[in-house]
């Protein structure tokens, strides 16, 4: 039986995004891989049919893409994503959801048997971490039975890790490339080019309402 999962992906507006890569990517076409990554974020998330997928924040187009691809939105009410994601676990709470599934929406490689085996790890109510390769947190599941501190920024994997161990929580780990992958630097952008069969094409394909959807069907995850 699949845990009872509420996935999260918060959004900055597009304009804050990826400003480390201001210095090789200009305005337009970091919006375009923004909305690129996010795109194929959830609909990695959509199709491993684990729980409801949630936008928070990301604006008008955050609004559009999601209803694209069949996830749902909501405004960013809080400030911060630590503070955004503790909003989100106490509303897991209250409607009953066993935890909170967080993944950040720069994560071009991520398929939907990542976050099938997030679930996985999750059954018997661990908390899970996925580190990203330069020692944050790419994907979290919070448990909403206790207490759960976000901790994002720099180094945050071995803070949760710590913070989890002081509260006595049991906890996951699970490591994967694609997990592992996101991008923030111009070094990044290379690796995308190396991997990504017309990676450039395809951001500018974004403009017509994203580019089309994946092959194969995506369909609404119903909760029982």
């Amino acid at each position: 039986m699949n845990p009872d999962l509420r996935l999260v992906v918060p959004m900055k507006p597009l304009d804050d995004c990826k400003q480390r890569l201001a210095g090789v990517m200009d305005e337009v076409r970091r919006r375009q891989l923004v909305l690129w990554m996010l795109r194929r974020v959830l609909t990695a998330a959509i199709m491993s049919a684990v729980g409801p997928v949630w936008v928070v924040g990301g604006g008008k187009e955050g609004k559009l893409l999601a209803s694209v691809v069949g996830a749902e939105w909501r405004r960013d009410a809080s400030h911060g994503l630590n503070a955004i994601l503790a909003a989100e676990h106490t509303r897991a709470t209250s409607d009953r959801f066993e935890g909170i599934l967080f993944l950040p929406g720069d994560l071009p490689f991520l398929e939907a048997d990542d976050v099938v085996s997030l679930a996985r790890a999750f059954e018997g109510a661990n908390a899970v971490l996925a580190p990203g390769r330069r020692g944050g947190t790419n994907a979290i599941i919070a448990p909403t039975a206790g207490r759960f501190d976000f901790l994002m920024g720099e180094g945050s994997f071995a803070r949760h890790v710590e913070a989890l161990d002081r509260n006595g929580t049991p906890w996951r780990s699970v490591d994967s490339p694609s997990l592992a992958a996101d991008i923030d630097l111009p070094e990044d952008l290379e690796l995308l080019e190396q991997q990504v069969p017309r990676f450039w094409g395809q951001l500018a394909d974004i403009p017509r309402l994203f580019g089309p959807l994946p092959e194969t069907p995506i369909t609404n995850f119903v909760r029982d």
